[in-house]
């Protein structure tokens, strides 16, 4: 989906002549998408339909490269007045090697896509990243430390996460972890999340339909983890997604992601229990 600044920025440049590929999961090209799409096509942009699963890397990254500059985003580009309450934290990379990670991303959609040192463009490299994140500090995890996680939806799919969130909450620390209220329902592994809740992990329903994806620790205030990847199943067939998950020590970022976290979670309910979100 596009937001109307996207969408008019995107429009504007194809009509003038500038070299805009679009990159676009067959999934969502329907409804306004389509109209979009379609608009740009006859604008001059060009337009690639991935088909997504189970071709070889279907694409779920939020990714852009504008005037040799490239862009990450853990939640799609959609408009600000109808989801999230509060602004999305779009990263501007700067890394030469990451640019390339991304470049490489968005144009080889049927080869194995490459990572850099600290940007994971693979589904599953980037979830192993993220509970990498969190087991590698676990030395810092005492009673009164906040370790935050936000997602979409959740289950025992990242069986590593899972575990490092286990032993982070046995370890004394407050885990609270945001996800989609349609999780509620059954989308996702209720019983997991159950179990969970009864170890004294904190879950709280998303007041919107997506978010970033997250995971900070207040005992490492200088790294968090970022991403695109949802907390789930990193299978053969999400292997091969094109996501990503970076680890961030940029001082503004951090702050900017940890403010985002915070007005999430203001704004969100209690998942299926008494426990206060916030």
């Amino acid at each position: 989906m596009f937001t109307s600044v996207a969408f008019n920025a995107l429009d504007t440049a194809a009509k003038n002549h500038a070299n805009v590929v679009v990159v676009f999961p067959q999934e969502s090209d329907s409804g306004s998408s389509a109209s979009d799409l379609a608009q740009l096509k006859a604008d001059g942009a060009t337009v690639v339909i991935d088909p997504g699963a189970p071709t070889i890397n279907p694409i779920h990254a939020k990714l852009a490269i504008v005037d040799g500059k490239a862009y990450l985003d853990g939640h799609n580009w959609v408009e600000a007045t109808t989801e999230p309450p509060v602004d999305d934290v779009v990263l501007q990379d700067p890394d030469p090697t990451d640019y390339a990670a991304i470049q490489n991303a968005l144009t080889s959609l049927t080869t194995v896509s490459s990572s850099s040192a600290r940007l994971q463009t693979l589904k599953a490299n980037s979830l192993a990243q993220e509970a990498a994140f969190l087991n590698a500090n676990m030395s810092s995890i005492t009673t009164g430390v906040q370790v935050h996680v936000m997602t979409e939806s959740f289950s025992s799919g990242d069986g590593a996460l899972v575990t490092a969130l286990e032993n982070a909450a046995a370890a004394g620390a407050s885990v609270t972890m945001i996800v989609v209220k349609s999780d509620e329902s059954g989308s996702s592994d209720t019983s997991l999340i159950s179990t969970m809740q009864g170890d004294g992990i904190t879950f709280c329903n998303d007041a919107n339909t997506g978010s970033e994806k997250l995971l900070t620790i207040s005992s490492v205030p200088g790294e968090v983890w970022f991403g695109s990847s949802n907390a789930t199943s990193t299978s053969q067939l999400s292997d091969n997604y094109v996501d990503w998950g970076m680890l961030v020590t940029d001082s503004a970022t951090i702050t900017n992601i940890n403010n985002y976290f915070a007005a999430q979670v203001n704004a969100s309910t209690p998942f299926s229990s008494s426990m206060p979100c916030s």
